[in-house]
């Protein structure tokens, strides 16, 4: 017999360690592993049993719910929150994020000798940058534990993502930068937005060891990456592509710029290429000087099933 609740969206989520495993009894404002001070991760234990009829249940689900109105269905995030922490209606946060387009290259498939490639346009989201679908989740969660205020540091992206859905969800928001290490493009959206922005003289890493400080001294949610409910929100680009074009892909291949992006787009990967009947491969890429997933493969640190735990990694890398 299934464990699975009647209702999905009551399903429960824990934190867990993503080094020792410790499920963590309250969440530490750092979002550290209290036993040995590691990042964590969201689990849903009832999904462990899963039937492959749920998973297909879902997916219809997800598709009926494009041609409605409601703003959580319009998410490219939100529409899957059967794969979320849950939330009341009331605390969700959105402005439409994920729904971008895939755009066919024609010349570059001819050129790889593919029969189809298409990119995801992240860059077609609410603030231009793919990280709106992590922030919409991780201040979801704030505003559902009642924070006032949310705080980064960034030298961007971040920063504005922060700032716009902070606006949008009636927050207040701390933003810190590298001065001088900011485009004026994304430092004019959080000052537009309403951000208490500043720019410190130092670099990112600087910043975040001043966010600490604040975050510790002052009521304000974390929202940078070390705040695993953003992966939550960036798991849902591995849904929106396969949802739209009612298929699984082959092969998906992502940016993994500091590896953060990667394990989100990876997490479902376990839990989900089980119930589907066609298994798809990953590919990764990034920098040669920059190796965050060989250096997580390496030191074991990666347990929800996107790497092994040494050697080649399956997904391409």
């Amino acid at each position: 017999m299934s464990t699975l609740p009647a209702n999905p969206q009551v399903a429960t989520h824990e934190l867990r360690c993503v080094h020792c495993g410790k499920v963590q009894e309250t969440a530490d404002r750092m979002f550290r592993c209290t036993e040995c001070s590691e990042l964590l991760e969201v689990v849903y234990p009832e999904w462990a049993s899963a039937p492959t009829e749920f998973a297909l249940r879902l997916k219809q689900i997800w598709r009926e719910r494009r041609g409605t109105s409601l703003p959580e269905n319009a998410s490219g995030v939100w529409r899957f929150r059967e794969l979320l922490p849950q939330v009341d209606r009331q605390h969700i946060v959105t402005m439409s994020e994920g729904n971008t387009p895939l755009v066919p290259l024609k010349k570059a498939a001819r050129e790889l000798r593919l029969p189809h490639l298409l990119v995801k346009h992240q860059g077609m989201n609410p603030t231009g940058s793919f990280k709106d679908t992590g922030i919409s989740a991780a201040i979801t969660m704030a505003k559902a534990e009642g924070f006032s205020w949310v705080c980064c540091a960034s030298t961007g992206n971040t920063s504005a993502s922060v700032a716009a859905y902070a606006a949008r969800a009636e927050m207040k928001s701390i933003v810190l930068l590298p001065a001088g290490q900011v485009t004026a493009g994304k430092l004019a959206q959080a000052l537009e937005y309403g951000a208490h922005v500043l720019q410190l003289r130092t670099d990112f890493d600087g910043c975040l060891k001043v966010l600490h400080e604040v975050v510790r001294k002052f009521p304000a949610y974390l929202l940078n990456s070390l705040n695993p409910y953003r992966l939550e929100g960036q798991k849902t680009h591995f849904h929106g592509p396969g949802d739209a074009r009612r298929h699984v892909h082959a092969v998906r291949a992502i940016a993994a710029t500091d590896g953060d992006r990667a394990r989100g787009f990876l997490r479902p990967r376990g839990r989900w290429d089980a119930h589907t009947p066609q298994r798809t491969q990953y590919a990764t890429c990034n920098a040669s000087h920059n190796l965050p997933l060989k250096s997580a493969d390496e030191r074991r640190i990666e347990r929800n099933g996107a790497f092994r735990d040494s050697g080649r990694s399956d997904n391409g890398f």
